[in-house]
């Protein structure tokens, strides 16, 4: 009777183990000697939590190195939109230094078409002036 006590209280010693571990977030619990009777699907399941457990921290690893991808994708994306953000603002920098540039030819056109209109006059009033003059020639 008193080996059977012992069997047992060894059985609950191991499964109070594997579940302090479990508890305490270790899935790497070392192996222990193999269950008899009715202790049996007691391991039987703590192996398959444990494998169940193990499976879940590997699908949520592969989660976390994912959204770490996505993560680093955005941030890049983030960094390119601040460098279109900058270069857009240098492009429209310099179409206003170019609106500003065709603002003053324009200007400086419309003077010298004033300057060509009032040259023109004048040349036409030299023309009329002159032509009242008659050369003769010498014999």
């Amino acid at each position: 009777m008193r080996e059977m006590s012992d069997k047992i209280f060894d059985y609950m010693r191991a499964i109070s183990e594997a579940m302090q571990q479990l508890a305490e977030g270790n899935l790497d619990i070392p192996g222990y000697e193999t269950f008899q009777g009715d202790f049996l699907p007691v391991q039987e399941s703590l192996l398959i939590v444990i494998n169940s457990l193990n499976d879940t921290m590997s699908e949520i690893n592969m989660l976390v190195d994912g959204t770490d991808k996505m993560i680093s994708k955005i941030n890049q994306i983030a960094e390119a939109s601040k460098k279109q953000a900058a270069a857009t603002e240098m492009v429209s920098a310099g179409i206003n230094q170019i609106s500003d540039v065709v603002q003053t030819n324009s200007a400086t056109a419309e003077e010298s078409a004033a300057a060509c209109e009032e040259l023109y006059g004048q040349s036409q009033l030299l023309k009329n002036r002159v032509s009242r003059f008659k050369l003769h020639a010498n014999k």
